[in-house]
């Protein structure tokens, strides 16, 4: 009774071994999504009425008979306890083939298949408990080994770079409150969360001169330290020609002949500048392919103000950009962010969108610049719960208070 028992469990583990296995090896094997879900919902059905025809062997032989001194005998229905992993060999091998995983790779994951075929060729005519998981097992070491172990280095190389980034990011950017203390005709604030595949986001303020303030927000491409770096140089030029006294449309015309005369990795950056004119009351702004502003006007709410969007910096040498004014009225506040926030995704994978982001500006549209940045941070968290971002989440707000002395 115990060589029956004991077998039982044997046919019911080498199910259960394939079909955790397949699980385990389909994560290296970059297929589409949609191929990957059916291998797995077929793999998932048989796998029930396979383990129940194993419980069958208990009250009747039907792959196998223990005699009444205790001896293994193979049944008349032997070769069907082994179609659950025909099956999967065959899922196996389709999936290897649709796969888009490097040849390496495919080599050594079909040594799952190999090495236990030949195993149970070597041993045909032996009865009884089989070396056919054990070699199964050397496989998967050596799958581990070569294929998981690998991976998983540069999966952690990827996030010490990632790391690197994130502390260039951040070393970029002002991030002292108030920073501007003496001026009193403006107030100022900005934030940038990143996210856990930091980008290229970044703001940046500066005064060009007592009267003139210059406002740029802006998203890069790519990520992790080759996204930092170009973030940093695409920063430097935008601040350089700012304080040079170029106008809006002339500094992002410049900026971007610069990226395009050496842009080997073919990164682009999109970008939103505006230069605060803070004696006569305006802004001169140009818009690189970045979101639209929101404004709110002094006895208004916020609402998005859709400019023209001009080409990213870094597509094409050449391009062109057009300027647009803003009046400035004491009260008045501008809105600037990246697509962190309005493409935050909730768990049911909806985006918190324009319309959300607008409607929590408006929840209590007179609060100051931290309190609106701050208040837009728990519009978006209380939206996306506990879904991972893999975005940064950069916003800006600045509010005009009038022509004013500096202290």
């Amino acid at each position: 009774h115990l060589n029956l028992v004991i077998n039982v469990l044997f046919f019911i583990s080498g199910a259960i071994l394939v079909y955790f296995f397949w699980r385990y090896v389909s994560n290296a094997m970059d297929m589409n999504r949609k191929i990957l879900r059916i291998m797995n919902n077929l793999f998932t059905a048989l796998l029930v009425p396979t383990i129940l025809l194993c419980l069958v062997n208990l009250f009747y032989p039907l792959y196998f008979s223990v005699d009444e001194n205790g001896f293994y005998q193979r049944g008349d229905h032997w070769l069907l306890s082994q179609l659950y992993l025909l099956i999967g060999i065959t899922i196996f091998i389709a999936g290897i083939t649709v796969s888009k995983a490097p040849r390496r790779d495919k080599l050594v994951v079909s040594s799952f298949v190999a090495i236990p075929l030949i195993n149970q060729f070597l041993t045909i005519d032996t009865f009884g408990l089989s070396t056919q998981y054990a070699a199964t097992l050397v496989s998967i070491v050596l799958i581990y080994g070569v294929v998981f172990a690998d991976r998983e280095k540069r999966i952690v190389a990827k996030e010490n770079e990632l790391a690197v980034g994130t502390k260039i990011q951040a070393s970029m950017m002002p991030s002292e409150f108030p920073a501007f203390p003496d001026r009193k005709d403006f107030d100022i604030y900005a934030s940038m969360h990143p996210a856990r595949e930091v980008g290229g986001d970044f703001y940046d303020f500066f005064l060009i001169d007592d009267d003139h303030l210059a406002l740029v927000i802006a998203d890069v491409s790519d990520k992790g330290v080759p996204a930092a770096l170009f973030m940093m140089a695409s920063k430097i030029l935008l601040r350089n020609h700012a304080m040079s006294g170029m106008s809006p449309k002339d500094i992002l015309e410049k900026t971007n002949n610069q990226i395009c005369s050496n842009n080997r990795e073919e990164m682009f950056v999109t970008v939103w500048l505006g230069i605060a004119d803070l004696k006569e009351g305006k802004i001169t702004a140009a818009n690189a392919g970045h979101e639209y502003p929101v404004i709110k006007e002094p006895d208004g709410k916020f609402a998005l103000l859709k400019d023209k969007h001009g080409f990213v910096l870094g597509g094409m040498a050449g391009v062109k950009y057009k300027e647009y004014e803003i009046p400035l009225k004491k009260g008045t506040k501008l809105f600037l962010y990246t697509d962190g926030i309005s493409e935050a995704t909730s768990e049911n994978k909806e985006l918190f969108g324009n319309d959300r982001m607008v409607d929590a500006l408006n929840h209590n549209e007179n609060a100051n610049v931290q309190k609106v940045l701050g208040e837009m941070d728990n519009a978006v968290a209380a939206f996306v719960e506990n879904e991972p971002q893999f975005d940064d989440q950069t916003m800006l707000c600045f509010e005009y208070l009038g022509e004013g002395e500096t202290v």
